[in-house]
């Protein structure tokens, strides 16, 4: 049977040398980005730190950075297309890991809700900051006026997150279980 010569020519461009190195070198840069992006995810602002110091005082502070221990409590997160397209979510999460322990957390309220008493927040979605409707201005007893969204969401997530941790139920006012009054004919979805 004889072999097609174009698919001679393709293989040996697919399988060529210079290919695979090329192939490789990506695989290598998406690995150091998702390392990278992981590590400043469980270490933050401490991790610059360790670029500006040498020597003695870089490796005591590294050795006491990584031996604190810290969880990392994950929500559903979407990546959106950076300059280097989109994250891989679950080698982030594989990666992530590997620094510390990763709890998923259930998303569900926790930007829409004060992080403080509870209340549903006044959602603008055009703004990124939002209003509690319990503030002493209102009349209420709630201590934050305005807050960023993801602010307040990652406040909420990290309730939840220690709740989980230490065997609690989750809070009432970010419990699926709770009805919401969709609007004024009293349609309620549980």
């Amino acid at each position: 049977m004889p072999v097609d010569p174009t698919l001679d020519t393709m293989m040996a461009e697919l399988m060529s040398f210079a290919r695979r190195q090329r192939r490789f070198a990506r695989f290598r840069a998406r690995k150091r980005n998702l390392h990278h992006m992981a590590t400043s995810i469980a270490y933050g602002s401490e991790q610059a730190m360790l670029r500006n110091k040498r020597g003695r005082s870089k490796r005591l502070l590294k050795k006491k950075l990584y031996s604190e221990p810290r969880v990392v409590f994950f929500e559903h997160a979407q990546f959106g297309h950076g300059k280097r397209g989109p994250v891989p979510r679950k080698a982030l999460l594989r990666e992530l890991a590997l620094l510390c322990p990763v709890i998923p957390v259930d998303e569900f309220r926790t930007s829409m809700c004060c992080h403080s008493c509870g209340y549903v927040l006044g959602v603008d979605y055009r703004s990124r900051v939002l209003r509690c409707r319990n503030n002493p201005a209102g009349g209420g007893g709630c201590s934050v006026d305005e807050i960023d969204r993801d602010t307040n969401a990652a406040a909420n997530v990290g309730t939840y997150g220690i709740r989980m941790l230490l065997g609690m139920a989750r809070s009432a006012h970010l419990d699926r279980k709770t009805p919401r009054v969709l609007s004024t004919r009293s349609t309620v979805v549980y």
